[in-house]
């Protein structure tokens, strides 16, 4: 079983060596476990501006890491997760359901967030929440403010649609060598959201949690 040890303010709590021997693990963690060019800076920017960091250790060795900002929207708490990757060879090991349930009870929150172009992603946070958007049933007005306001506000994403919560080209390209699937959502991605994997779109989800 892995070790997950919780940072709060990471930007604050390094020294400049310690941060950049940091970053430089966590940016080889995210290029095995996405199987891109993912950048140092973009590592960077995720971790040591994020409100929380979470480290995933396995016989002392960091494997993943997950970060998180703390946003109100609409008097709403939520924890939006910027960013969470592990290595390959720890996937498929139930660490992405431990690692968010243990981000999840450090508050009260009513919404757990985050953007993804993964459909396993959309199908592990089913898991972690008590209904996930968008859905095939339709997302109410109230869900579609608050997601308009962290794509637009928070997240600066210019080409976001409310109606469908996807994010044209917000990454310019595919982060994945290999897009993963999953039975129960890839023809939701597919086909009703449109998801054009290869220009960058993403999705934003947003759970309600009670």
């Amino acid at each position: 079983m892995e070790e997950i040890k919780q940072i709060n303010a990471p930007g604050k709590s390094f020294s400049g060596q310690e941060r950049a021997s940091l970053v430089c693990r966590l940016a080889e963690i995210a290029r095995n476990g996405f199987g891109t060019a993912i950048t140092m800076e973009d590592v960077e920017n995720h971790v040591m501006n994020a409100d929380n960091l979470y480290l995933i250790r396995q016989e002392n060795e960091i494997v993943g890491f997950s970060s998180y900002d703390l946003l109100n929207v609409c008097e709403s708490p939520i924890l939006y997760l910027s960013g969470i990757v592990v290595e390959r060879k720890s996937q498929k090991k139930g660490i992405f359901g431990r690692v968010n349930k243990l981000a999840l009870s450090s508050g009260d929150f009513d919404f757990l967030a985050m953007r993804t172009q993964n459909p396993v992603i959309y199908a592990a946070t089913e898991r972690l929440v008590r209904k996930l958007y968008p859905r095939r049933d339709g997302t109410p007005a109230d869900i579609k403010e608050i997601a308009a306001i962290i794509a637009k506000q928070h997240l600066k994403m210019e080409r976001f649609c409310e109606e469908t919560m996807v994010g044209k080209a917000t990454y310019g390209t595919c982060l994945y060598d290999e897009v993963q699937r999953h039975q129960r959502a890839d023809d939701f991605f597919d086909n009703a959201l449109k998801v054009d994997y290869n220009a960058g779109d993403s999705v934003l989800l947003l759970g309600r949690l009670k």
